[in-house]
């Protein structure tokens, strides 16, 4: 019920942005590290600024020179390690970049879980619960004014909505400690540097004290004919 009554709520990005952000002036912050998001969220953050009549800090797009800890891993671990550490004071980054899967699936900050394995697969359960339920309320006493259908466009929309908000939060909650976020892929180059690649293309090599990897794990697929074009294999976790 309350993410039915959450998604309900949230049919405007202006009222997502309200519900997501711990305070308003969290949208000053996003924008003041405006390199770190996407053309939809800077035009989303910016409206509701205007708005709001917010003071919009100026973008800081210099990279640090040198990190006390870099993360590498944009899921629950890297996520909690990253915040964690520069709530005690540390310059902390973290570096997520998602591969896409044969089929082409990719997906955001927040990892696995959030994205494409347990909160996505256990909110389409929900939604076959209460399907199941409605069957069977009938024998329970309830009276239906007509037989209950399902709107799988309707539960996909909401689904997609509930995780893009969870997204921003993140994003939200890394620009809140002054943690860096570098969508990018990363490679060692020694032990205390690695080379990172944005979707365009761009290298930047970044050095830090620690690296903490905490990519998690992805599905080898098996030496058979078609199994790369299956879309159950690969891409969704466990949960």
């Amino acid at each position: 019920a309350c993410f039915a009554d959450r998604q309900n709520t949230l049919k405007t990005a202006t009222l997502l942005l309200l519900r997501q952000l711990p305070c308003l002036r969290g949208c000053s912050r996003l924008l003041s590290r405006s390199q770190e998001l996407g053309p939809r969220q800077r035009r989303l953050c910016s409206t509701l600024a205007q708005r709001l009549g917010l003071p919009v800090q100026a973008a800081q797009d210099n990279m640090p020179d040198h990190f006390d800890l870099l993360v590498i891993g944009g899921g629950s671990g890297g996520l909690a390690c990253s915040k964690r550490a520069a709530q005690h004071g540390k310059k902390v980054a973290v570096c997520d970049f998602v591969k896409p899967t044969p089929i082409g699936t990719t997906w955001k900050l927040g990892g696995t879980c959030v994205n494409v394995g347990c909160i996505p697969k256990k909110l389409m359960h929900t939604a076959a619960l209460l399907g199941e339920g409605m069957k069977d309320a009938v024998s329970y006493g309830w009276e239906m004014p007509a037989e209950p259908t399902h709107k799988w466009e309707t539960m996909v929309e909401n689904v997609q909505q509930h995780i893009f908000s969870l997204n921003f939060g993140y994003r939200s909650d890394l620009m809140e400690n002054s943690v860096k976020y570098l969508n990018a892929y990363a490679t060692f180059l020694d032990p205390h540097t690695v080379r990172t690649v944005d979707k365009k293309g761009k290298e930047v090599d970044v050095t830090a004290d620690t690296i903490v990897i905490a990519t998690g794990g992805r599905p080898n697929y098996p030496d058979i004919p078609g199994a790369a074009g299956v879309s159950g294999v690969g891409d969704a976790g466990c949960g």
